[in-house]
């Protein structure tokens, strides 16, 4: 499958549901979680801050870690790069720690989930 970012359904921890932009890749399902089902309450998306002095949401998320380099196209990110941060859609998705995942040919070990931080 092609990388890809796609618009999911992200629900807070306090069970609110807006929206939040993450990879598409098939594969990494599992570490997203299934999307909740509820209508979003505003048309706003979230993503990863770009400062510490942003106000708003920083969804939770895993981090994955590169296990090898391979010859695959990189799961959107440059071959030299070796962290990924996948959003978590759901507070009660707990990807398990350690899993390897295979995407796009590039082998990726499940690290820990951060949690969200509104501020």
């Amino acid at each position: 499958m092609a990388s890809g970012t796609t618009r999911y359904k992200y629900e807070t921890d306090k069970g609110n549901v807006f929206w939040a932009r993450t990879d598409n890749d098939s594969e990494l399902s599992s570490v997203r979680g299934a999307a909740p089902t509820e209508a979003a309450i505003e048309n706003l998306t979230f993503e990863f801050s770009k400062n510490s002095k942003e106000v708003g949401c920083r969804p939770r998320h895993c981090i994955l870690k590169l296990k090898n380099t391979g010859t695959g196209t990189g799961c959107l990110l440059p071959p030299g790069q070796t962290t990924k941060r996948v959003i978590v859609l759901k507070p009660d998705t707990n990807p398990p720690q350690g899993t390897e995942i295979t995407v796009n040919g590039r082998v990726w070990i499940v690290g820990s989930v951060i949690g969200e931080q509104m501020r």
